[in-house]
């Protein structure tokens, strides 16, 4: 589905969701990032550490929240209808 075929419905849970996302990445919160990824999440890093599941997922995010991403801020955004 393109954002421009997405209903309002749909856009305010994406933005809902990715907002979780930004919250728990800013506060450094490992086990509040993955809390919305799928159980059998298939995760692949930058430096191409390969996980499957939620709770790898969470455990691969743990360190570099404290360590290469501690203050780091991330902000995602749903694209406007149309996808401009």
């Amino acid at each position: 589905m393109s954002p421009a075929e997405a209903s309002s419905e749909d856009r305010a849970s994406i933005a809902a969701l990715i907002q979780q996302q930004d919250t728990a990445w800013n506060r450094g919160d490992a086990v509040a990032f993955a809390a919305q990824a799928f159980p059998g999440v298939v995760f692949t890093n930058i430096v191409g550490l390969f996980s499957v599941g939620k709770p790898p997922f969470g455990a691969q995010h743990a360190p570099i929240f404290s360590t290469i991403c501690k203050g780091n801020t991330l902000q995602q955004t749903v694209p406007p209808r149309g996808g401009g």
